[in-house]
């Protein structure tokens, strides 16, 4: 089984992956660039546009994922072009996005139910042990349900297709199937999502002292300093950092469960 810092090394040494990065954080840095006009200038248009934009650019990115995921099973690995095969790829699991998404709102439905039987079942049997122990086990399984849906999309991404994958039972399978590698997978995460969540809070931090010092060179009053902070170029610099270095993180992540995948599924 590869390790995460394997995927960052297939992200990054694959043979069009310069090409690849370049043309991205050139694309983060345009969006920044015209979210903070719109957020500046109030001209409606301009928001308008900026939220547009936004859109596509989740909609392409999401769509790239699925088409690196399909990269990933192949024996030579090449990141994928920035081109439309991305929007391509969005397009054809749009089915399966929607009727995913409509099964997530139906077990939160049914956490939320959870939460309302749990005081019942305390105020029924007086047994607050026997009902904390009922809420573990049915939120654990929940979970863990939840957990397990993006294999659904590993699956699609092999050959881009849909068959078999409308059934909202389809996460047991891969839970039972992947569970001990998945959970070596989520242990494997710990690190680095420390490390990203202490980089996002230093540059939260860091954005916000140089404002400040920023806003004291030109005499502004440094009332407000967290509404002052939100669209300063400064700030939208860090955070399209911060956007890039999610997104390749998420690539390394989703190449591991095609591993697991591969490995434990097919």
């Amino acid at each position: 089984m590869p390790s995460i810092i394997e995927g960052f090394r297939k992200i990054y040494k694959a043979p069009n992956a310069s090409k690849v990065h370049l043309i991205y954080a050139g694309v983060i840095v345009l969006l920044g660039a015209v979210s903070f006009f719109a957020q500046t200038s109030k001209n409606i248009i301009a928001l308008l546009l900026s939220v547009i934009l936004s859109l596509v650019w989740v909609i392409y990115v999401y769509g790239y994922k699925l088409q690196f995921m399909h990269n990933a099973f192949q024996e030579e690995f090449l990141m994928p072009g920035i081109d439309t095969s991305p929007f391509k790829a969005f397009g054809g699991a749009f089915g399966l996005i929607v009727v995913w998404f409509g099964y997530y709102m139906v077990y939160s439905i049914i956490m939320a139910i959870i939460g309302i039987i749990i005081p019942l079942t305390i105020f029924i049997t007086k047994n607050p042990i026997l009902a904390i122990l009922l809420l573990t086990v049915l939120t654990v399984v929940m979970c863990l349900i939840i957990l397990f849906i993006p294999y659904v999309f590993v699956a699609y991404s092999k050959d881009f297709n849909t068959a078999g994958l409308f059934n909202m039972l389809i996460p047991f399978k891969f839970m039972r199937k992947a569970f001990v590698d998945n959970l070596i997978l989520w242990l494997k995460c710990i690190p680095f999502v420390i490390v990203f969540a202490l980089m996002v809070l230093v540059a939260w931090q860091a954005a916000g002292i140089l404002d400040g010092i920023i806003q004291t060179f030109h005499g502004i009053p440094p009332a407000a300093p967290d509404l002052q902070v939100n669209y300063t170029p400064k700030f939208m610099a860090l955070s399209a950092v911060m956007g890039y270095m999610a997104f390749v993180f998420s690539l390394a992540y989703v190449n591991y469960l095609v591993q697991i995948y591969k490995e434990k599924i097919e």
